[in-house]
């Protein structure tokens, strides 16, 4: 009788504060910046120090009210298809031994420099 083998593939999750590795299970944070609404996955340490340092910043800020978040210039990665993108994360991965699965500015960097 044939057996049905289910193949469960892992992804790893790194911080994307300071590159550690996280727990698989952790969600990611949901920032704005420029019009643009990013998500960083970061450990409860390294979300403070972001949170504390955004806080410390806009402190003393003025705060507009009544306007509309307008869209950023856009970056070097905005006019790349996901095959591009898919592309450099595995080159990325394959140098660095990490298993990224976004287009992160550390994989923009490291293409940047080094891109086949």
């Amino acid at each position: 009788m044939p057996r049905k083998i289910e193949v469960i593939q892992k992804s790893e999750v790194f911080d994307d504060y300071d590159g550690k590795r996280l727990d698989s299970a952790t969600e990611p944070q949901r920032y704005q910046f420029n019009g643009r609404t990013f998500d960083l996955y970061l450990s409860p340490d390294n979300r403070a120090t972001v949170d504390a340092f955004i806080a410390d910043l806009l402190e003393g800020a003025d705060e507009v009210k009544g306007t509309r978040a307008t869209a950023a210039a856009p970056s070097r990665a905005s006019g790349l298809d996901e095959a591009e993108k898919s592309h450099r994360i595995a080159a990325y991965n394959r140098a660095t031994g990490e298993s990224r699965r976004r287009y992160t500015a550390a994989v923009d960097q490291w293409w940047s420099a080094n891109g086949e």
